[in-house]
């Protein structure tokens, strides 16, 4: 039997209002795939690009009305991993999710630049009218705004707490098939079955962005036998699978390798786990080794692995993430549950 689903748990998920969202997939031109779901901000519709690994809805100023022009005393400064730093007004404004509707904070942001340190950021690469979110600093690219669905704080909440949301259950469109991918916001109880719960670290609980919802694991090197365990970070907006650590294992890792994923809970106890092949041709697969002397902490960052094997629930309430097996689409990610 599996060890412990949370539809048991959870009779009150059909007193919220559920509705979804299509998640719409684009591929950029260098190949990376981007997820996206159409909201409105006011009337306006627009397309904002979905990303677990930062918190807060932001919105580019020209991508909304030319004479709205939000007035705030609020300044707003966010900084993404990339090394591009958004700057505007944190304003009050009314959006809509599917059948959803409330008046959650944003970023208004009317300036869009690199960190000091990281000059060469994707937003150094063109001028403002060319540059979109999530767009790889490619031309004419990206989004008019970005959705961080992260549970942790930061200066503007997840919006989807403003609209009375609590979970909410990610499917991205599988590999091949662009058109089977929801954002489920309150699922019923019935939504709810075969998940399979797992609580994140709470000393990261300090933390905004894809590290406030890392959760146990390590990843195993089937081929070499051998494996490197730390924080597991999901993170939409950042495909591809990266290692940070200093451990001499890593380097037994190489481009194309049968590997796992395994994640545990808070008494390292197996809940789950992935089959996968990393591949240097394929964005979402490619491996990436970060051999550090002394990093502060072991992390694998998962990317979208987890997403294409699983359906992957967020619960603000409880802290957790939880996920259930999708159907295997291919020999590359194949999900299964730990018996």
């Amino acid at each position: 039997m599996l060890l412990g689903t949370v539809g048991a748990a959870r009779a009150s998920a059909q007193s919220w209002q559920r509705t979804e969202l299509p998640i719409t997939r684009t591929i950029l031109s260098d190949g990376t795939p981007r997820y996206s779901v159409q909201i409105k901000i006011g009337s306006r519709s627009i397309m904002a690009g979905l990303d677990t690994g930062s918190v807060g809805l932001r919105v580019l100023s020209r991508f909304l009305y030319k004479d709205y022009s939000p007035q705030s005393s609020i300044d707003s400064d966010y900084i993404f991993g990339s090394g591009v730093e958004l700057k505007g007004n944190i304003v009050k404004s009314s959006v809509t999710f599917g059948d959803i509707s409330g008046s959650p904070l944003l970023e208004f942001v009317r300036e869009v630049g690199c960190v000091a340190d990281q000059p060469h950021c994707p937003a150094k690469l063109l001028p403002p009218s060319e540059y979109g979110l999530l767009g790889d600093g490619l031309p004419y690219q990206g989004f008019g705004a970005i959705l961080g669905l992260g549970m942790g704080e930061s200066e503007i909440h997840n919006p989807l707490l403003a609209l009375g949301v609590h979970r909410w259950i990610i499917e991205i469109p599988q590999r091949k098939d662009s058109s089977d991918g929801r954002l489920i916001l309150n699922p019923t109880q019935k939504e709810l079955e075969g998940f399979i719960d797992i609580q994140t670290i709470p000393p990261f609980s300090k933390y905004s962005g894809a590290l406030h919802d890392a959760v146990r694991g390590c990843i195993i090197n089937t081929d070499a036998n051998d494996k490197d365990c730390g924080v597991v970070i999901l993170d939409t907006g950042d495909p591809g699978i990266r290692i940070i650590s200093s451990s001499s294992s890593t380097r037994h890792w190489k481009e194309n390798i049968a590997a796992t994923l395994i994640l545990a809970n808070e008494k390292n106890i197996i809940r789950a786990a992935e089959k996968l092949e990393t591949d240097s041709q394929d964005k979402s697969r490619r491996l990436k080794i970060d051999s550090e002397s002394k990093p502060t902490l072991s992390s694998i960052l998962t990317g979208l692995c987890l997403y294409n094997g699983f359906y992957i629930m967020y619960d603000q309430d409880q802290k957790t993430i939880a996920f259930k097996p999708r159907l295997p689409q291919s020999n590359s990610y194949m999900s299964m549950e730990v018996k």
